[in-house]
């Protein structure tokens, strides 16, 4: 989300750069580089280097007085980085709620006590839907404060439905004659893709000649691979890993599927009705991400037996997909549009 931005602003009135709680370079540090960002690296945050974790933030400010916006996207744990941004007189500080829950790991005590922390820090409050805005800072923060909805915008001409990949992907993959159900996310207890292996059993159970295509990486993902060894789905379940032309792989799918535990707006579900693939997620994710209105949403609780029903119903049911997937490009989804609202927005802030 913050790539599609920092791609798209005007980087001669707006720079983007970057503090890392990690010191390893990751896949994007290179554009960024490219692009004129700097980035700068703190130590991870964790009880044991917590100390360390908040001189290292005061350092920071301290020696770069330069900086009037620090935008946190650290969900609850934008707390400490706002505070040490506040006393070094930053004078806007914004927090962003990008999920409308978390996971029930060691963390979740620390994260619930932590963001109620945030509004004593901040300036602005942003989230990229409703739900995550109210989940993160709550009503009475939200009264108090400026709020802005940030939606998480894509190129939208990127993710047209496109016949000819769609045709070669399949050929490459062997995928004629299959039903495919696909999924892009990371690999992680939020996005539930062993869920996912429990609807394509179900399809198989009924005689369905399904396969499971999902692109991504993640903490989870050994585990996934032992979930569907064990299912006897191993040949049924295809992971290709992260793409970087991952648009061309939503033309080789026949039906979307994000049983998502929570999820504050599901871009890979918005990248998906762009185009024009069916998609069938959890009413865990915020209804603001069903952008065409034609997303089917179904309850966890339901079962995986009642999901493959539905999933099989999604297909069947969809429209022409060349027809549905003329999506429009005034939407507050286009990237272009979206990028110079936020430069408008920051400069406005620093005024």
């Amino acid at each position: 989300m913050l790539m599609n931005y920092y791609r798209w602003i005007d980087r001669d009135a707006i720079q983007f750069d970057f503090l890392m709680h990690r010191s390893q370079r990751f896949d994007y540090d290179g554009e960024i580089e490219l692009l004129g960002g700097r980035i700068y690296r703190v130590p991870e945050i964790s009880v044991r280097t917590f100390p360390a974790y908040l001189k290292s933030l005061s350092r920071f400010f301290a020696e770069h007085p330069e900086y009037h916006i620090v935008h946190s996207h650290l969900d609850a744990l934008s707390a400490p980085v706002l505070c040490a941004a506040k006393y070094a007189g930053v004078p806007v500080r914004i927090a962003h709620s990008h999920n409308n829950g978390f996971e029930p790991n060691k963390k979740y005590p620390v994260r619930l006590v932590a963001k109620r922390f945030i509004p004593l820090f901040s300036t602005d409050l942003w989230g990229c839907s409703e739900e995550a805005l109210n989940f993160m800072f709550g009503q009475a923060a939200l009264k108090g404060q400026a709020n802005t909805i940030l939606p998480n915008a894509i190129e939208l001409s990127n993710f047209s439905f496109d016949s000819a990949a769609r045709e070669r992907i399949r050929d490459n993959l062997g995928l004629e004659g299959k039903t495919v159900i696909g999924h892009v996310g990371r690999f992680c207890y939020q996005k539930n893709q062993g869920f996912l292996l429990k609807i394509l059993f179900e399809l198989c159970q009924k005689g369905e000649n399904a396969t499971l295509l999902l692109i991504g990486a993640g903490e989870d993902e050994q585990k996934i691979r032992n979930q569907a060894a064990r299912m006897g789905l191993a040949e049924r379940t295809l992971f290709l890993g992260p793409q970087p032309r991952v648009s061309e792989f939503y033309s080789a799918m026949d039906v979307f599927v994000l049983p998502s535990r929570f999820e504050g707006f599901g871009i890979a579900l918005l990248e998906a009705q762009v185009n024009g693939l069916p998609c069938l997620c959890s009413d865990t994710v915020s209804p603001s991400s069903n952008v065409t209105g034609q997303v089917r949403r179904l309850s966890l609780a339901s079962g995986a037996e009642k999901w493959a029903l539905e999933t099989a119903r999604v297909i069947k049911e969809s429209p022409h997909r060349m027809a549905a997937s003329n999506f429009a490009r005034n939407s507050e989804f286009e990237i272009s549009c979206a990028a110079q609202k936020l430069k408008d927005r920051y400069l406005d802030l620093l005024k």
